[in-house]
């Protein structure tokens, strides 16, 4: 350990104390309801309170999450991402499509659509909170990014062929719309398919709707990458993937695919599981690709498993060596 460190480990344990205080911890051990009934009353607060009182025991694994915590501690639990807001996007043109039924918002002078059940304010709250607090499109919103799929130096370019596994809206594709060679834009969820027609009406030419499950096997409600890209040689592939957790078993079940072709960047989610950052960056590494994280963490606040250390990886960038 180096000197520099030991009066930072000396006012971190001095903090603890202090917060330990405000509890009575024999009553926690012995009963483990008593921090986790309240989640159900106030599940941000209370879920504040427990990581706090996780870390206030762990002084030295605290070091690693000191933004993060100290946002916590200033800000309460706000979303899923522990960083400040640095700027604020521009209003957009927001209305209803009388035609088509769909409500839509206008993204680079186009219309990207939204389910028929949505209203107007749902639609406005949604875009901005992509673009603001989840910077899908990246743009420096906050003070760190971990749910921005792109960066200078891993992005979507001229001709590549976009694999955008639970696209939802498919705000990634319409914004490099017309640089794709080919976008599949692959959606399971029903909602979203008449939205999604709407949305590329105009580019159907390179734009393939593919409303399935990504998996192993092709059926009536999955299918596979290679039985739709086996004839597909020599082209550059950029794959976004985003599935609440089946990451790691797409990607495995892909493997063919992910070996086979020279040229693939892939983004791919890791929040969704507590072990998916290590798991699946161990899986890309065995299989020659090269890794990186975006910056920061996020608290999926959705997990029924909602473990220590509680802060996650949001992306995984891995690129065909």
């Amino acid at each position: 350990m180096k000197l520099v460190h030991i009066p930072i480990i000396i006012k971190n344990i001095l903090a603890n104390l202090r917060f330990l205080c405000r509890y009575n911890i024999e009553d926690i051990i012995k009963n483990e309801a008593s921090v986790t009934v309240p989640l159900k009353q106030n599940k941000y607060a209370s879920k504040k309170d427990l990581i706090e009182l996780f870390f206030s025991s762990k002084p030295l694994e605290s070091l690693q999450y000191q933004e993060e915590l100290f946002f916590l501690k200033e800000h309460g639990i706000v979303d899923a991402f522990p960083y400040q807001q640095i700027k604020r996007t521009s209003p957009r043109p927001c209305n209803y499509d009388s035609k088509i039924k769909l409500p839509f918002i206008i993204h680079k002078n186009k219309k990207l659509y939204f389910p028929a059940n949505w209203d107007i304010d749902r639609v406005k709250e949604t875009y901005t909170n992509y673009i603001e607090r989840e910077n899908l499109l990246g743009g420096g919103y906050t003070k760190k990014a971990p749910h921005q799929y792109q960066t200078d130096n891993f992005k979507i370019e001229k001709d590549d062929i976009l694999l955008d596994i639970g696209c939802a809206e498919a705000l990634l594709a319409l914004d490099n719309i017309e640089i794709l060679k080919k976008a599949y834009l692959f959606e399971s969820d029903e909602q979203w398919i008449k939205p999604l027609q709407a949305t590329f009406a105009q580019y159907k030419d390179k734009v393939t709707i593919i409303s399935k499950f990504v998996s192993n096997i092709n059926s009536n409600t999955t299918i596979t990458l290679n039985s739709i890209l086996e004839n597909i040689k020599n082209e550059s592939f950029f794959i976004k993937m985003d599935i609440e957790g089946e990451e790691e078993n797409v990607l495995k079940s892909s493997e063919t695919f992910l070996t086979s072709q020279n040229n693939i960047k892939l983004a791919c989610c890791t929040y969704h599981k507590a072990n998916h950052a290590e798991s699946i960056s161990h899986y890309l590494k065995r299989i020659n690709y090269d890794v990186s994280f975006s910056d920061g963490f996020m608290l999926f606040l959705l997990d029924t498993n909602f473990t220590p250390p509680y802060f996650r990886k949001g992306i995984i960038r891995g690129r065909k060596r």
